[in-house]
This record gives C-alpha cells, sequence and structure tokens, in this order.
C-alpha cells in the first residue's frame, strides 16, 4: 500500500505556494524591532535638552529624555500597583 503525496500548498510540499511563509512574520517581527529602537535612539538624541524639575523638597536639572522614561516607569509600576489593589478589593467583596 503506497501513500499519496500531499496536494500541493500543505505542509510538507516545498515547491507548494505556502513555501517561505513561515519566516514572513518573523521577518516583520525584526522589521518593527529595528524600527522601533531606531525611533528611540531618535527619539533620545532630539531630547538631550536639560530641564528643571522641581518635586515638593528638591529640585534637579536632568535632560528631557531622562525625565520622560522615569514618568513612565513611574506611570507603569502605578497602574500595575493599581491594578493589583482593585484585583484584590474585588476578590474581598465576594
Amino acid at each position: 500500500m503506497t501513500t499519496a503525496p500531499p496536494p500541493p500548498g500543505l505542509p510538507g510540499d516545498a515547491a507548494g505556494p505556502g513555501h517561505g511563509r513561515s519566516k514572513r512574520p518573523a521577518q516583520l517581527k525584526a522589521a518593527a524591532v529595528l524600527v522601533v529602537i531606531g525611533l528611540f535612539i531618535a527619539f533620545i538624541a532630539t531630547n538631550t535638552r536639560k530641564v528643571k524639575v522641581s518635586f515638593i523638597l528638591w529640585s534637579a536639572r536632568e535632560s528631557v529624555i531622562v525625565v520622560i522614561l522615569i514618568s513612565t516607569v513611574v506611570g507603569f509600576v502605578g497602574g500595575w500597583l493599581a491594578r493589583g489593589w482593585r484585583a484584590s478589593s474585588r476578590r474581598d467583596d465576594s
């Protein structure tokens, strides 16, 4: 008993129309990562100006990019903590 070859375009058929498609998403992801890294580098290069930051008891002069990055990290941490707090308060109500 012999088995028939798979129809064209199915996995296992190297010459079928689907050949090479599995590499495309990986290439698109790599290209997207490179674009984001390039934009991040450009963003850093254009935001080197120093600004004065005053916060309650202290003040400092820091570059704009450092202020933006610190604000982003503080925002993510605050959101993460608030999400955990909301989830635990919902469990307590049940």
